[in-house]
């Protein structure tokens, strides 16, 4: 991947280290759709919960739904038997391009900020963070879980991005 950028920035964290989530599943049974605009809440509620027996695994990342066709920051969870997306907030999600988050990462990140997400964190402590998961000075292995790899396995689909300065 050939990335011209002045300076590395959140796209150029996902092309490195996110990945296509090619398969998308249903909500299981007894699972509800949860309220618009909630992604990040949405998500990591239902990772607290297992639904059917099974711990659902929080992702942040891209996404796009089939009614607006434009990608979007979007939290997501993932079922980690199936590798299938299990979308709580939209019916209609179409492509997803991200990465599963460690629990442990998450925790922290959530309680340090008092805020819902990674990605879209406007809280300084949240922003500190990005930096420096785009640097390395956190590294991936602290924050992105290794399950990504096997979704990865499922596709490979390059995804190129330079970030305006």
């Amino acid at each position: 991947m050939d990335l011209e950028c002045e300076r590395p920035g959140y796209g150029t964290l996902l092309a490195e280290h996110g990945t296509l989530f090619p398969k998308i599943g249903r909500r299981p049974k007894g699972m509800r759709k949860m309220k618009l605009g909630m992604c990040y809440r949405n998500a990591s509620t239902i990772t607290n919960f297992p639904w059917s027996g099974v711990d659902l695994l929080y992702c942040e990342g891209y996404s796009s739904r089939a009614s607006l066709g434009i990608p979007l920051l979007h939290a997501w969870t993932l079922n980690p038997e199936t590798l299938e997306v299990i979308d709580p907030t939209w019916d209609d999600g179409a492509e997803y391009y991200g990465w599963v988050y460690t629990r442990e990462f998450i925790a922290e990140a959530m309680l340090s900020t008092m805020q819902y997400g990674i990605i879209d964190s406007d809280h300084p402590a949240g922003w500190e963070r990005i930096h420096h998961m785009i640097t390395g000075e956190i590294p991936a292995a602290q924050w992105r879980h290794g399950i990504t790899d096997k979704v990865k396995a499922l596709t490979e689909k390059p995804l190129e991005i330079c970030e305006s300065t």
